[in-house]
């Protein structure tokens, strides 16, 4: 074959692809385009046999496979929402226990008295010789107690039922001319020394390990000088210690703003928190840790029995209607005490028996996972659907999977072959009766470009 031969061929060959190519470009599948709803432009039949899938029905034979799973099955308890509930109830407590006593006032820096000057020896004489004679020792009494009353006097008895009380293991220092001295107060307080030249500066320090914390000097009388005669017993001074706590007014402001509680509950825990500084001061049983622990095991009762979100109201009605019940082995039954407790939790409860969403969704998943597809069996020559008939989604599923040869390929195919027959006729005819045109390859390239520009503004 000569060279020519082929050069021809090669662009005639070129020249049909290039020209079919540009013809299908963007094609559609040589029959409409069919949408759900719309009505079927021709009666289409299964060109061969088939299971087609309904989509449609599997999808809702499966959500309705979701929907039947128990939302139960995923629920479970929440131990981090337990954990946060019983800190804030805590919370609440230590803020009370916190700021029921009141800043310590400055402790005032007024130097020692000092002792006088001392005095000379007393001489005696027998006539003959002259001796210095000893003074007989004094004695030196005081006492240091917790002033519940606070008029700075010391009554044990009285007709309320809470007394003053002495403050045991109280460091008092002793200043004499001999030297120092230190020594502690008794169980009832007290405490005694013996000087022997009747003067000494007594001293009692207002942070004294032993002074119960919240307490304060009833005054400035701490540190005394003592001028006892000799052989006389002199009472120093009784050291007055007083509850330092804050006003319930101020506990009540404070705590209102960091708490969401009722006031009357507020007002309550506050007088319970100072009264308890007094109550640790005279060895009393607190209150305010036993209404603490009512308030926790209220909480774990609660939870016990898995609060779910709809029986959130219903439990913290059930607090309030039904108040835990707060026993003081001194006082007896605190229903104040108990309403508090009640309150508390009720402010912080939350449901602890919530749906995992997660694991409800791998459940609904696993059950929709169960059911098989729906399947419509198709045989070669029935019916899918008739003219002007409105398509569904398996309809047009069963179109697109029965037909064996679909309508795309048959039309690119058909589209072809008129490319062929059309080119190979204008070929023919050019070497038949255009000889001299026919024989220059540049101009067979040129009528295929000519071609091809012809294609597109067709494809256009």
């Amino acid at each position: 074959m000569s060279r020519p031969t082929v050069v021809r061929l090669s662009i005639f060959l070129a020249t049909v692809f290039a020209a079919w190519g540009v013809l299908s470009l963007g094609g559609g599948s040589g029959q409409p385009d069919l949408a759900v709803g719309d009505p079927s432009p021709q009666t289409y039949l299964a060109q061969e046999s088939k299971l087609v899938t309904d989509t449609v029905q599997t999808d809702v034979l499966r959500q309705e496979a979701r929907d039947a799973v128990d939302e139960n099955l995923a629920r479970e308890t929440q131990p981090e929402i337990e954990a946060s509930v019983g800190d804030s109830v805590n919370l609440v407590f230590d803020d009370f226990e916190a700021i029921a006593i009141a800043d310590s006032p400055e402790s005032p820096t007024t130097p020692l008295p000092e002792l006088p000057e001392r005095p000379p020896p007393t001489e005696g004489s027998d006539g003959s010789t002259t001796t210095t004679v000893a003074p007989d020792p004094s004695q030196l009494v005081g006492r240091v107690f917790i002033d519940v009353d606070g008029d700075g006097i010391f009554t044990p008895e009285g007709e309320n039922p809470r007394v003053d009380k002495g403050i045991e293991g109280v460091t008092v220092q002793i200043e004499s001319y001999v030297g120092s001295e230190t020594l502690t107060t008794a169980v009832d307080g007290s405490w005694t020394v013996e000087i022997t030249e009747g003067a000494a500066v007594v001293f009692v320090s207002a942070d004294d390990a032993a002074i119960p914390e919240g307490f304060v000097p009833f005054g400035d009388d701490l540190a005394l000088l003592v001028e006892c005669s000799s052989g006389t017993t002199c009472e120093t001074f009784d050291a007055a210690f007083v509850a330092n706590t804050r006003a319930v007014d101020e506990v009540a402001r404070t705590m209102a703003a960091k708490h969401d509680l009722p006031g009357e509950t507020i007002d309550y825990l506050a007088l319970v928190s100072a009264d308890d500084v007094v109550r640790e001061g005279l060895g009393e049983p607190l209150h305010l840790p036993i209404i603490r622990q009512v308030a926790q095991q209220r909480v774990l009762q609660e939870f016990g029995r898995r609060i779910q979100p709809d029986q959130l109201p219903e439990a913290k009605a059930g607090l309030r209607t039904n108040p835990p019940v707060v026993f003081h082995i001194d006082t007896g039954q605190d229903i104040s005490g108990g309403a508090a407790a009640g309150e508390v939790v009720a402010a912080f409860l939350q449901a602890n028996y919530i749906i995992n969403q997660d694991q409800l969704a791998d459940l609904e998943e696993e059950a929709a996972s169960q059911v098989p597809d729906v399947e419509v069996s198709f045989v070669e020559e029935q019916k899918i659907v008739e003219e002007n008939d409105i398509l569904t989604k398996l309809h047009i599923d069963a179109i697109a999977e029965t037909t064996t040869l679909e309508a795309s390929e048959r039309a690119s195919i058909g589209l072809l072959a008129v490319v062929v027959v059309l080119i190979g006729l204008l070929s023919l005819y050019l070497a038949r009766f255009r000889p001299e045109f026919w024989a220059r390859p540049r101009m067979v390239a040129l009528m295929g470009i000519l071609i091809l520009l012809a294609a597109a503004s067709v494809r256009l």
